[in-house]
């Protein structure tokens, strides 16, 4: 009933605007808190009696389920990714999980953020880009609070569709091979675990904590048979349990295709506290049978996909429609498996960890878009959709004596930020350059992102790469082609002007990575000009089978070369990173009070400010429709990427971002500058 009532709210919404669904979801909550006031009342931890020191924990209660401290368990969970939303909005979204009927939220550990440089560990006690997502002590904690049990996949590769599937970038410079038992790749993971699993053992269920279970690895039985390495789980699982985790242990995989190859059980140590999970990544009832095929004697449990991720450089937005989920999502219920929904809620992917999609070609590369809404059952932002109202009514169905607290009201509309600002002012692109930080000089070769130094000891893991060269034009119509793949994407500029394509509507162009070997002509005349190439880190492959493309390096390395027809090269290359973090950008000078608008010949940084007082701050999305390609940052903070040509037209500012009084809003373009800098009250798309 509670669907039904919610789901007309969502038509009505459309029709009469948030008044409609106000209506709908205050009389829905009012039905719904009188049928549970003369029903149940126990929670989830008292239900099951989870107490410190009087715990059995979960265990596998054969075929038919799980048992927590005795009592048959049937889960139903849904991923909630602590890093791609903000902290102040933890509580909200575990909040309105928990009342859909979900006992248990989901997330996964990113080793690349927890350990953004080498030998650097953060749990939000640290002072950098991303410190203030990363207390994931508190994010369990909180969970608690709201009465849910917590699944938590450790890795130590995740994929979650991030960055080099959450791995830090630092060990493709360092050669090692990962997710293998080369002894680099291990010792480096045992720090990282001796690091993470002390502060999460304490949360564990038989402790009182709300931990039922942790994840290792991801998907690895689909690994090509070359790279295949059983130790390696072994080896995983070994340092798990050193480190004081002795709840349920599994992995996840596509098992119709993988079968056992992924799977904790083929390991020799005795260990009866395993489980192989799956996914959904095709045919979910197939999936599920294979699994119960696999382990006869053992609870069924299936990561179910909610949605589908977005690319930057394709225009439409996946969707998998509300009646089609639903089905699917009763066809899995019917089977008794326990659920977890992947995804509950997206969130963002926030400064440069998108990831990308690789397919089984070089070539085959997509980056993945700054949202990542997902089409899940919460929007980016936090809001309800209509596959919420239906989850809700399947999911509470499943737990039939366990109190389901109401969903939150929000305000309809949302309480959001519209604002237009016009850009203040500009830093020009000669003037970045002088202010970038130390170069290598007088190179033969390219040096790849991941084999520079940023800070130290520390490496350039994202961001851009400047190439710079003297070059003298011998004749008009020079050419230049670099031999080799560019990763990912390159302007080149003459003597500080950009020349190619203005900007590309797809990728099938110089200097992008679908292109190969291609021809550029310069158009110079005669003389002596300098020649760069600045070349951006779109996002490294989240998923591969094979390892070798998961671990490829950006920018332009020694395999890449440059060849001039009419031009000779008269110095050898410098190389610097282009460091866009935010006290770099805080540090610069020189900004002119005059912006140039439309095209432009070089990037550039664009600057603005605007003041709010305390009642006027709420979430808001900043349009980038007028736009060319780039980064933003608000108030220091990189809140992504965005390009004109993607589905997503706008990028989420969440309101915890802003603050009373003075805010600045940074935007590095690459091709044109609007005339306004748009902050809108909701999500705009390009189809």
């Amino acid at each position: 009933m509670f669907s039904s009532v919610f789901n007309s709210g969502c038509m009505l919404k459309k029709r009469f605007g948030y008044s409609g669904m106000t209506i709908a979801v205050v009389l829905a909550i009012a039905l719904y808190v009188r049928s549970v006031y003369f029903c149940n009342t126990q929670t989830v931890y008292k239900y099951y009696n989870i107490r410190s020191g009087v715990n059995e924990g979960l265990t596998l209660g054969g075929c038919q389920g799980f048992l927590l401290n005795g009592k048959p368990l049937t889960i139903t969970s849904g991923t909630i990714h602590y890093f791609r939303v903000h902290p102040c909005y933890w509580r909200d979204r575990l909040r309105k999980l928990r009342a859909m009927g979900a006992i248990a939220v989901k997330t996964d550990i990113p080793w690349n953020l927890h350990e953004p440089y080498k030998n650097i560990y953060d749990f939000g006690n640290e002072n950098l880009e991303m410190s203030v997502f990363l207390d994931i002590v508190n994010f369990v904690q909180i969970a608690k609070e709201e009465d849910l049990l917590v699944i938590v996949g450790i890795g130590p590769y995740i994929n979650a569709l991030m960055d080099f599937g959450g791995l830090p970038s630092y060990l493709i410079g360092d050669g090692v091979k990962i997710r293998t038992s080369d002894p680099r790749f291990l010792a480096r993971v045992e720090l990282f675990f001796s690091k993470l699993l002390p502060l999460l053992a304490p949360q564990q269920v038989h402790r009182g904590g709300p931990i039922i279970m942790f994840q290792l690895e991801n998907s690895y039985g689909s690994i090509s048979p070359a790279d295949a390495d059983t130790q390696y789980l072994a080896h995983l699982h070994r340092m798990t349990r050193q480190n004081g985790i002795t709840v349920l242990l599994t992995t996840c995989d596509s098992v119709a295709a993988s079968l056992a190859r992924g799977a904790l059980s083929q390991l020799e140590d005795n260990d009866m506290n395993v489980l192989q999970t799956t996914n959904s990544e095709t045919d979910p009832l197939a999936q599920i049978e294979t699994l119960k095929t696999l382990q006869p004697n053992k609870p069924a449990f299936i990561h179910f996909r909610t949605g589908l991720v977005d690319y930057l450089d394709w225009p439409t937005r996946n969707i998998w429609l509300t009646h089609e989920y639903e089905a699917a999502l009763q066809e899995v219920i019917h089977t008794s498996a326990s659920i977890n929904l992947q995804m509950f809620c997206g969130g963002t992917n926030f400064g440069f960890h998108n990831g990308a999609t690789g397919g089984d070609t070089p070539d085959s590369y997509h980056p993945h878009t700054t949202s990542f809404d997902f089409d899940a059952l919460l929007t980016e932002a936090g809001d309800y959709t209509t596959k919420y109202g239906v989850t809700l009514e399947l999911f509470r169905g499943m737990h039939p004596s366990l109190y389901h607290p109401p969903p939150p009201v929000s305000p309809s509309p949302p309480r959001r930020l519209s604002l237009t600002l016009t850009p203040a002012q500009e830093l020009v692109w000669s003037d970045i350059v002088r202010q970038l930080p130390g170069q290598l000089h007088g190179e033969n070769n390219f040096v790849a992102m991941e084999d520079l130094q940023d800070v130290g000891d520390r490496k350039q893991d994202y961001q851009y790469v400047r190439y710079s060269l003297d070059i003298r034009v011998v004749k008009r119509k020079c050419r230049l082609r670099v031999m080799g793949r560019i990763r990912d994407v390159a302007m080149i500029l003459v003597d500080g002007w950009r020349v190619g394509p203005r900007l590309p509507t797809g990728t099938q162009h110089f200097g992008f990575w679908d292109s190969e070997n291609n021809l550029l002509e310069l158009d110079a005349l005669p003389g002596v000009y300098r020649l760069e190439l600045l070349v951006e880190n779109c996002g490294r492959i989240s998923y591969s089978e094979n390892l070798d493309w998961l671990a490829e390096k950006k920018g332009l390395g020694p395999e890449n070369r440059i060849v001039l027809q009419y031009a000779n090269p008269v110095s050898k290359l410098n190389i610097t990173g282009v460091p866009l973090l935010s006290h770099w950008i805080n540090s610069l000078t020189g900004w002119r009070n005059k912006v140039r608008y439309e095209i432009k010949g070089a990037p550039s940084l664009i600057r603005t400010t605007f003041y709010l007082t305390s009642d006027l701050i709420a979430d808001t999305f900043l349009d980038i429709g007028d736009w060319g390609k780039g980064v933003v940052f608000v108030n220091g903070f990189n809140i992504g990427r965005y390009f004109c040509g993607s589905p997503h037209q706008t990028l989420y500012v969440p309101a915890p971002l802003l603050k009373v009084g003075e805010n600045t809003i940074v935007i590095f373009e690459h091709y044109y500058n609007a005339y306004f800098i748009k902050l809108i009250p909701g999500p705009r798309f390009l189809q």
